[in-house]
């Protein structure tokens, strides 16, 4: 996590050395006339966050709140790609969550921020507050897409204002007791599920949880955008949404053509390649190819790379498939995290 601390004062500089130990990966910027060594210094605060606002995960001000908001307010965009926003009084008594509580990550690192310095964490967001995950919060800890984050928003202040909201998922997850369990009494409700569902209701949000797992094999002809419109139409077909894609994997034979990696920069997701031992060692779990063996070395390449690239749990939706050169088999893992 990328951060970056912003002083002003003499005082400010002093509590940001104080940060510095703990976040060793910060960036120090400070104004011209307390340059210090390992800082960089600045002339201009709103010429300073023009330039660094979407460079960061968290952006710390120690300076008085009513600058920080007048200088970040021309490059606010939205709860989802502006970064975290803390503010620290110069004596560092208050550690403020400003902006981007939760998917800026503002809300957990003022805490830690407060704890370094014996200082007081001021979060006003209604959810910490009440003790509720939010909705945002749900889909970080889950690792999954949100649907609609306007759905998102909408369900959150539900849940603060003592609606029922019920958690619909066949998931075998930990669900917080404050979730209803009567879907059909509910005002609102959560699905969490990576299937191409449409929320017709307005009291509903979707969360895709990124748990696919695409195992491939292809001849060496095949190009990206072969393998690309296969995936697509393949988890299309078993109504899979393109969201919930998370690692694609292969024999290691394949890492020298760069084709899947291609593929998997183009969709966004992780590739991953396994050795001939590796896919051999487990090839007793799968189907196995004589022909595949005396090309490739292994008894298939498909089902055994998506179970070696999954985290061994969870199940297989979709064994070998064969179209015109390529083979794919599609894993399902199950939900590493819970709501707890």
């Amino acid at each position: 996590m990328k951060t970056a601390l912003i002083a002003i004062t003499k005082g400010g500089v002093e509590v940001a050395l104080k940060l510095t130990e703990e976040y060793s990966d910060s960036d120090l910027y400070v104004l011209d006339k307390w340059s210090i060594p390992l800082s960089t210094s600045f002339e201009s605060l709103s010429g300073l966050v023009e330039e660094i606002f979407n460079e960061y995960d968290t952006i710390v001000f120690i300076m008085a709140t009513g600058i920080v908001v007048r200088t970040i307010a021309p490059f606010v965009n939205d709860k989802v790609s502006d970064p975290g926003i803390i503010v620290i009084d110069e004596k560092g008594s208050f550690v403020i969550s400003l902006l981007s509580g939760h998917l800026g990550g503002a809300n957990d690192n003022t805490e830690k921020i407060a704890g370094i310095l014996q200082a007081t964490a001021v979060i006003t967001t209604a959810s910490d507050i009440k003790g509720i995950l939010a909705v945002d919060i749900i889909a970080q800890k889950l690792n999954a897409a949100i649907d609609n984050m306007d759905d998102a928003k909408r369900i959150t202040s539900m849940m603060v204002n003592d609606e029922l909201v019920f958690f619909d998922t066949s998931y075998d997850i930990f669900i917080p007791q404050y979730f209803s369990t009567h879907k059909e009494k509910s005002r609102g409700a959560i699905l969490l599920s990576n299937a191409k569902k449409k929320i017709s209701e307005n009291n509903q949000v979707q969360l895709i949880p990124q748990n696919i797992v695409l195992g491939m094999g292809y001849k060496k002809e095949k190009t990206p955008e072969d393998l690309i419109k296969y995936i697509t139409e393949t988890l299309d077909d078993i109504d899979i949404d393109m969201r919930a894609l998370k690692k694609i994997a292969s024999v290691s034979i394949k890492a020298h053509d760069s084709v899947l990696s291609k593929v998997c920069e183009s969709l966004g997701v992780e590739n991953q390649y396994f050795t001939k031992d590796q896919i051999n060692g487990v090839n007793q779990k799968f189907s196995y190819s004589q022909m595949v063996m005396d090309n490739v070395g292994v008894g298939g390449v498909c089902e055994p790379c998506a179970y070696l690239a999954s985290n061994k749990s969870g199940k297989m939706i979709l064994h070998k498939q064969r179209n015109d050169g390529m083979t794919l088999a599609v894993w399902e893992e199950d939900i590493i995290g819970d709501l707890k």
